[in-house]
């Protein structure tokens, strides 16, 4: 570095560095920096498309190293400090314009444009320069937010390298004040030395009569003064100690109380405890018990794993005539919430198909979304609670396939027919049940002719929106393809391969949502 220092700074620079208030490498360093960082920023903006503040970036670094080579130049450090912070100021104002105004991430930069003018001219230029910053804030202030230019999908990347940026610069100043600080503090001790020697040399000259009777009174005012403190001293122990006991009987109050309201709190945890217990068991009562499902089903597989101890899913299964009805359902909410949303969907379906007797899906997600709103009262109360479905019928049809019917509320079906290898989906409805909805989408039956031993999968979204560590979800395309692999196997073989990926996606990372994953072998 000294070497470049050298080259730019030649001999004919020496008397001028001394007419101006900081050292010219400091601001050879600020152009420096600012060059390397517009490099750095053209590279990021050009990654992400951010087309206007390359040029911007690339022509700001451009005139940097211009101001670089005014060093070897006749121009005063003076002028070369204004040209710098003139084109520092006009870059920060055109990447304020270009990412929003007074929205903009780049506005906090500002701030560092009178520092620099302190540093390297005086105090009277940077007051200045803050009075120009003052009004360019103003100004867009006035205009409010402007069109970001930013492309949206590198906003987070632009801001994490604005800021580190920022950060940057701002441990840079740190240092350089720290610097500044410690030059200062070694001036004041020469000069208290000095001082210090100087008035030893004046005692030396006094009188020794002089001297003998200062050594006198000094000593007897030492001795007064001892005396003082000495009474100063213990008045201080005495109201010290009423202190201190005073201290400590309110230090045992407070822990008598705290210890009090620990007692009440561990009740009340274990009753909470012990009514999400009692909770869990209504849920799990309420869920189709395995006999009816190995007699409706047969073989079939069910991933169901609760983010809270009850979950906001569940799955309704009978049998009304001909029609095996399955219906999995993704409440809104998880936890006590949801917990309540299922009990509600799950007498809403008793009502709906073993009273009513209604048994196409289509009708079947009508008619829930219709009670839904009536039972929690949503056109007067605006409540916006519900759930989203996937309803399936199943019905001998000719011969030995089977007739599937189904209808989903946001929720899809996946199926692949016996002999071939890939899953096909059937999509549902962009609609919920309950709340606020467009009630010109309609529910629609999908109906399909399946051989034995197709199969269909069926669930809610918990598994797919599940993220690893990296915040990366499952995704659907990646449950597709898996599907996809081991259809082949035995469904208990498919229910480990999938709880397995599962697993290794949640590692070092907490469970989202309720998960509800469904397998079934025609």
């Amino acid at each position: 570095m000294k070497a470049f220092y050298d080259f730019f700074v030649s001999d004919f620079r020496i008397k001028d560095s001394q007419r101006i208030r900081k050292s010219p490498k400091l601001l050879l360093h600020f152009c420096v920096i600012a060059a390397l960082f517009c490099g750095v920023y053209a590279i990021v903006c050009l990654s992400i498309g951010f087309v206007l503040a390359v040029y911007v970036n690339l022509g700001l670094f451009v005139l940097f190293v211009a101001c670089i080579f005014l060093h070897k130049t006749t121009i005063s450090f003076h002028h070369i400090s204004q040209v710098f912070l003139v084109v520092c100021f006009a870059g920060l104002v055109a990447f304020i314009y270009l990412s929003g105004g007074i929205a903009s991430v780049a506005l906090s930069w500002i701030c560092f444009i009178p520092i620099t003018a302190i540093l390297l001219i005086d105090l009277r230029r940077g007051v200045v320069w803050l009075g120009l910053g003052i009004l360019v804030i103003l100004g867009f202030a006035i205009a409010g937010t402007l069109p970001n230019q930013l492309p949206k999908q590198g906003h987070i990347l632009y801001s994490v390298m604005l800021n580190t940026g920022l950060a940057c610069m701002i441990t840079w100043l740190t240092s350089i004040f720290v610097q500044i600080k410690e030059k200062s503090q070694q001036v004041i001790q020469a000069q208290n030395l000095e001082l210090k020697i100087q008035k030893e040399e004046m005692l030396v000259q006094n009188e020794e009569l002089l001297q003998q009777k200062e050594e006198v009174v000094t000593q007897r005012d030492f001795i007064e003064k001892k005396n003082q403190e000495m009474k100063f001293l213990n008045n201080k122990l005495g109201s010290s100690e009423r202190v201190l006991r005073k201290a400590v009987k309110s230090l045992r109050e407070s822990q008598q109380k705290i210890s009090n309201k620990n007692e009440v709190l561990e009740q009340r945890d274990r009753f909470i405890q012990k009514s999400i217990r009692s909770a869990v068991t209504i849920q799990e009562t309420l869920l189709p018990h395995p006999q009816k499902l190995n007699e409706l089903l047969r073989d079939y597989f069910i991933i169901y794993y609760p983010k809270d101890k009850v979950s906001g899913d569940f799955y309704w299964l009978n049998k009304v005539a001909c029609h095996t009805i399955l219906v999995v359902s993704d409440c809104t909410g998880h936890g006590i919430p949801g917990a309540f949303m299922t009990m509600i969907g799950n007498t809403l379906l008793d009502k709906i198909i073993n009273t009513e007797k209604i048994t196409s899906p289509a009708a079947i997600l009508d008619a829930l979304h219709t009670e839904i709103q009536l039972v929690l009262r949503q056109k007067e109360t605006q409540d916006i609670n519900g759930m989203d479905a996937a309803v399936v019928s199943l019905e001998q049809a000719n011969g030995a396939l089977t007739r599937l019917t189904f209808a989903g509320a946001k929720n899809s079906l996946f199926y692949l027919p016996k002999g071939e290898s890939l899953l096909y989906e059937l999509k549902g409805a962009r609609k919920s049940l309950g709340g606020i909805q467009n009630e010109n989408k309609q529910f629609v039956n999908h109906v399909l002719n399946l051989a034995p031993e197709s199969l269909i999968y069926l669930g809610s979204d918990g598994l797919q929106d599940q993220n690893d560590v990296h915040r990366k979800k499952f995704g659907k395309d990646r449950l597709i393809r898996m599907l996809n692999q081991i259809a082949l196997l035995p469904l208990s073989g498919q229910k480990e391969k999938i709880e397995e990926a599962l697993h290794q996606q949640m590692i070092n990372t907490t469970q989202r949502d309720d998960i509800l994953w469904l397998g079934i072998r025609i």
